[in-house]
């Protein structure tokens, strides 16, 4: 990257030459008329200077250390604020947001422990479920009446 020095140099020498190319171009015409060529020419070139220096400002190694520097002070500030209004809250024997959202914590950990074992039942008892249907279904392929099957013994049928 340039020094600002010579930055300034180079933006100088831009404008020069662009002062230099609309006197003789003989600029008079209209206000609202489009800029001559070199006028446009110029233009383009200071825009594409001022690009330029910007981008490199932007990423500079100072720049890039800088922001780096002023977020992580901002970070630290927000934690030691946190800290100082939960201690606050305590100290006058309310409630702190970090306490709410402990709390919220476990409550989650809890339901997704409860919903965990509630699946594990419903597997269980669908697995019971399908073992009873195909003992029921055993039972009726050997002939056996429903009250059979379940220890019941049925009355003998009468003969006409």
């Amino acid at each position: 990257m340039n020094g600002p020095f010579e930055q300034a140099q180079q933006l100088s020498n831009v404008w020069i030459d662009l002062v230099t190319r609309m006197a003789t171009a003989g600029v008079a015409g209209e206000a609202f008329a489009a800029p001559p060529d070199a006028a446009r020419a110029a233009r383009a070139r200071v825009f594409e200077t001022m690009t330029r220096g910007t981008d490199d400002f932007l990423r500079s190694a100072q720049f890039l250390q800088l922001t780096k520097q002023s977020l992580d002070a901002s970070v630290a500030f927000r934690k030691q604020l946190n800290e100082f209004l939960t201690k606050a809250h305590h100290e006058a024997g309310g409630v702190a947001r970090q306490d709410v959202n402990d709390l919220l914590s476990y409550l989650r950990r809890i339901e997704k422990q409860t919903a965990t074992h509630l699946e594990e039942i419903a597997s269980r008892m669908d697995e019971i479920d399908r073992r009873l249907g195909s003992l029921e279904e055993c039972a009726r392929k050997r002939g056996l009446g429903n009250g059979e099957a379940h220890g019941q013994v049925q009355p003998p049928r009468a003969e006409s």
